[in-house]
Order: C-alpha cells, then structure tokens, then sequence
C-alpha cells in the first residue's frame, strides 16, 4: 500500500480531494501490479502524474517497490509519435495572448518591464537573463 504521507502530498499538491487522491493511487498500484505481470505496460496520463508525484518521494518510493515487488520500477517515459509537431506547436511565438519571448529592460528587481516587443510593456518574470517569459496578462 502506497503510504499516506505521500497520497496526502499529492492531494495537497494538486488541490483535489484525499478521496481522489486514494482512488488514483489505487489505479497506480493496479498499473505496478500489471507492469510485474506484464514487464512492460503504459500508464494513462492521470497515472503517470500521480507516479511522478510519488517518484518524487525517492527513499519511500524505493522502499516500496522493494517491499512490495522485490525490484525497483523505473519510469520511463513515452513521447508521442508527433513530438516535434507538438513542441513547434508549443513554442512561445505560436501561442497567441499568452506568452512570448521578450528581452527586458535594465530593472530587473522582482518583475522588471519589458520592451516594446512584449505587447506594450507587460511584466517579465524574475529570470530576466536576456530574453526571459513576458507574461501578457498583466
């Protein structure tokens, strides 16, 4: 059984329910059940997010494996078919309204302004290196 502190963190992590959170770590130990019967099985997206919140928590994620499974179960995971499709698809310039690449301004303390190539001067996150996020919603 998958211990409490570690389905606690992820309903406290991901704002739903311990209940939830207890159904999908059940549906994660049904997926550890099926990769040891199998030796190879693929997770649904919502499994292989709790499992990287549970990987996260390495000392007790390898105890449990090994207490439970004799071995340790790695992650490895998928790309889909289309991923570099899906990355150009992503990219700062291709997003509409919401986020583009801009370089900011010499005041870079906490939420410096960006140039004029950052939709009228919306505010830069903290990263400011030379060409940092530029948040257009504010």
């Amino acid at each position: 059984m998958i211990p409490k502190f570690v389905i606690q963190h992820y309903a406290y992590k991901q704002h739903c329910s311990l209940e939830r959170s207890e159904e999908l770590h059940l549906k994660l130990e049904l997926y550890f059940k099926e990769v040891m019967e199998k030796s190879v099985a693929i997770p649904t997206q919502e499994v292989d997010e709790v499992w990287h919140n549970f990987i996260l928590h390495t000392r007790i994620y390898r105890e449990y494996c090994l207490k439970y499974y004799g071995k340790f179960i790695h992650h490895n995971p998928k790309l889909p078919e289309n991923v570099d499709q899906l990355i150009l698809a992503n990219t700062p310039e291709k997003i509409s309204g919401k986020l583009m690449l801009a370089k900011c301004d010499n005041a870079c303390n906490g939420g410096a302004k960006c140039d004029n190539s950052c939709n009228g001067g919306s505010k830069c996150d903290n990263q400011c290196n030379g060409g940092s996020w530029c948040d257009s919603t504010t």
